[in-house]
């Protein structure tokens, strides 16, 4: 009975080890798979196409070096705009420069909303940020309003691929 139990605990043992190395063996067997180019090795010239830099101004006095909010939204009518820049995280932030100008890199098509705290603003003097509308040979990029309210000044516009215009 003991060399039963003792013959029952080795193949135990040999089935684990033979499942580990086969586990082993399948693994590595997928890392050595080459990388298909729509994963990781997407090409610069596809980057390129996949998304576009946005440039654009503030109007009003702003103050040099303010902080400019992006956000992504499903809606761009006013109310639900002014509710996700209140209550959203945002997309990407960047600064104003000296000239009011401002930059986001590498958006994809989309909807978005610019925001700008009413604070960042000189003598009252506000205005709505916007983007530069832009049309090249994979997106065009259009203003849908500007406006704003007591807390915020914003400017929507629509990112379309030129597949989608």
């Amino acid at each position: 009975m003991v060399a039963s139990n003792r013959r029952r605990k080795m193949l135990r043992g040999a089935t684990l080890v033979t499942a580990a190395l086969m586990l082993c063996f399948f693994f590595c067997t997928l890392l050595r798979q080459p990388i298909r180019e729509n994963q990781i090795d997407t090409p610069i010239k596809d980057i390129e196409k996949a998304c576009i830099d946005i440039h654009g101004y503030v109007l009003g006095a702003i103050r040099s070096n303010a902080t400019i909010y992006l956000y992504r939204t499903p809606s761009l009518q006013f109310d639900f705009v002014l509710k996700t820049v209140r209550t959203a995280v945002p997309y990407q932030v960047s600064q104003v420069n000296g000239s009011k100008e401002f930059k986001f890199p590498c958006l994809i098509h989309g909807q978005y909303v610019l925001a700008v705290p009413s604070d960042a603003y000189q003598n009252r003097s506000v205005g709505s940020p916007l983007p530069h509308e832009t049309i090249n040979e994979n997106f065009s990029v259009n203003v849908v309003f500007q406006g704003g309210d007591y807390e915020y000044l914003v400017g929507a516009f629509i990112i379309f691929t030129r597949e989608n215009n």
